[in-house]
């Protein structure tokens, strides 16, 4: 639901109206996105760069809309991901909704990364959240409405950055 989302608000005028017509939807200029390039996805960490600092194989690669979708798909293109969210469920959003200004914890299954030396939480693209030892888990307090899309970047000794699955927490008014 965040891409479309983003999609939808990057495309669709404020003052469209579809019961008068067709809808003319905004222009993208390709410069404006990011992309991932897919060449990378085995290598740890799939790399993603914003579309006018792209050197790779068009070919091979994925234009995403905004820096925020691009956080999320590298989250979900990266082959073997060491760190995974284990709570909230990954799949959460499909049976609980929380209210605005709410809290949620965020915990990490570290086990397969346990030299890590930093774990940096994401909200889309957006850090909420940095630990440097301890247990693995974070809370993200006063949610606002809306999508929330969390993963974790980890970094260990040897400066290796490596992600985890994304996990998807819908927030109401």
């Amino acid at each position: 639901m965040p891409i479309l989302d983003a999609a939808v608000r990057l495309r669709y005028p404020a003052d469209a109206d579809v019961r008068k017509g067709p809808v003319n939807l905004k222009p993208v200029e390709l410069d404006s996105g990011w992309v991932a390039d897919n060449t990378t996805w085995t290598s740890g960490l799939t790399a993603i760069t914003p579309a006018k600092q792209f050197k790779g194989d068009v070919a091979k690669s994925s234009w995403l809309l905004n820096e925020d979708i691009a956080f999320m798909y590298r989250a979900y293109s990266t082959l073997d991901r060491p760190l995974k969210i284990t709570s909230p469920d990954p799949m959460n959003a499909k049976s609980q909704v929380l209210d605005a200004g709410s809290a949620v914890t965020i915990k990490v299954d570290d086990s397969k990364f346990s030299g890590w030396k930093k774990l940096e939480l994401y909200d889309r693209s957006t850090k909420v959240g940095e630990l440097a030892h301890g247990a693995a888990k974070f809370t993200v307090n006063d949610l606002k409405a809306g999508y929330h899309a969390f993963s974790v970047l980890g970094t260990d000794d040897k400066g290796n950055i490596r992600p985890s699955n994304p996990a998807l927490v819908v927030v109401r008014k």
